[in-house]
């Protein structure tokens, strides 16, 4: 999104060579089965911050000299290189039959649960003793981090089933680290175009983020590269122009004064009926942008795109907006996004593009949310309020996001994976209380009771 807003909204193993030879569309309109309607808008980290601050753990059994930044281990243990090497090449094979036997062993009380203490057996026979006395910064154990993020229907204990979905989304495939390039919105609207950052009240110049972008995909041996684009069908319910002249695809709300909505100013705000067609949703109002297969809708002329880029189309809805590249505002119905992400076995994905404290926070916070290391690349995004940006970098602290400079990614590229599995363990459990604990005051499309 572009500008007007004062607090717009809100988820490689060794060497790889460049993006995949997927191609294609996918656009929105997925249905979720079970998705808070409310979206968490909070967020301040100091984007210079060090990158390998990761807020969950600060070192792990001393695995490698790439974990020390990251990991804090307490008590004995092995820090022989080969040693971790093997441990973590037994981890990556391990197999869901494996898993479900291991699980088994460590189930001792034939509950087909694992009580905190039977995961730590399971824990130690994975990774070691030295998993027992391995605590966060906070000093909380590894293991009780773990198991909040394993336990995902709040028993306090852990089924297999529960084990083996963490194991497919996040935990096994920390192991395995495969790295994704998001590039949100970098389109012709958002730069030039009718909702051109540089017209914003924090003055940014979103061309400016292209040459960084650029250099990034260059650099560093992604394993795939998405490219999300806002994609709108003329007469949508978010556009001022529409909305004013009485035209809008949805109906206004009854609690909406239609003489305000008649009259209504540009980034003011309007109640309108939500999806499920009763509920109140408040849509703020935004200069007509990126309509289909116009100028203002194409990626910027000097960003690089390849065939090999996957591109998502978001916001082809007319009846609701969409700021995340994962979902709408509703989250009522997702893109192709995630599915895309799990079917190529992404596990860190790094979020650039426009705008940083609307369409790139959403994705980022949702990535999080599901499970992915995410990092948000600060000089290859630009913003459209100071006050939106800090308070989005304050949500990606508190969801475990790191805020990197494009300087810091080889860091990130030869990081250890055995420390990122309890890492993801706190993000997983961070983001999704921020995204439930949300409620979105300011209109951007959110149902209210």
């Amino acid at each position: 999104m572009g500008c007007g807003a004062s607090r717009p909204p809100a988820a490689v193993s060794p060497t790889r060579q460049g993006g995949l030879a997927t191609t294609g569309v996918l656009p929105d309109g997925e249905p979720t089965k079970h998705f808070p309607k409310e979206i968490k808008e909070d967020s301040d980290r100091n984007s210079s911050s060090p990158l390998v601050k990761q807020r969950s753990i600060e070192r792990l059994r001393n695995e490698a000299a790439s974990a020390a930044a990251t990991v804090k281990a307490t008590g004995s243990g092995s820090s022989d290189d080969a040693n971790s090497k093997a441990t973590l090449e037994r981890l990556a094979a391990l197999s869901a039959e494996t898993l479900a036997e291991e699980f088994a062993r460590a189930d001792t009380d034939g509950t087909r649960k694992l009580s905190c203490s039977e995961l730590s057996t399971l824990l130690v026979r994975l990774f070691g003793d030295e998993v027992l006395s391995a605590v966060d910064a906070t000093g909380r154990r590894v293991v009780d981090s773990l198991l909040a993020a394993l336990d995902t229907d709040g028993s306090g204990d852990v089924d297999l089933d529960e084990l083996q979905a963490a194991w497919r989304a996040w935990f096994g495939q920390a192991l395995n680290p495969k790295r994704c390039l998001i590039i949100v919105d970098v389109q012709n609207d958002f730069i030039d175009g009718t909702l051109g950052l540089k017209g914003c009240p924090a003055g940014q110049d979103g061309a400016a983020v292209v040459p960084v972008i650029n250099k990034m995909r260059a650099a560093h041996p992604w394993d795939s590269i998405i490219i999300s684009m806002d994609w709108h069908p003329e007469g949508h319910c978010s556009f001022f122009e529409v909305v004013t002249a009485g035209n809008s695809p949805v109906p206004l709300h009854p609690s909406q004064d239609p003489e305000e909505a008649k009259h209504a100013s540009v980034f003011s705000t309007v109640t309108l009926v939500a999806p499920d067609g009763t509920s109140a949703m408040r849509q703020t109002l935004w200069p007509q942008h990126c309509v289909q297969d116009t100028w203002g809708s194409q990626n910027h002329a000097d960003l690089d795109v390849t065939e090999s880029d996957i591109i998502v189309q978001k916001g082809t809805n007319p009846g609701v907006d969409s700021y995340s590249a994962f979902y709408d505002n509703q989250k009522l119905n997702q893109t192709s996004l995630l599915g895309k992400l799990r079917e190529l076995g992404m596990t860190h994905v790094f979020v650039t593009g426009l705008a940083l404290d609307v369409c790139v926070a959403f994705t980022a916070l949702h990535a999080a949310e599901e499970g992915f290391v995410t990092y948000v690349v600060s000089d290859a995004c630009a913003g459209v309020t100071h006050e939106g940006i800090a308070e989005k970098k304050r949500a990606f602290d508190e969801a475990g996001i790191t805020v990197a400079h494009s300087s810091e990614l080889e860091a990130v590229f030869s990081q250890s994976s055995l420390a990122e599995v309890t890492a993801a363990a706190h993000r997983v459990t961070d983001a999704k209380k921020i995204v439930e604990a949300c409620v979105n005051d300011d209109g951007h499309g959110v149902a209210v009771n």
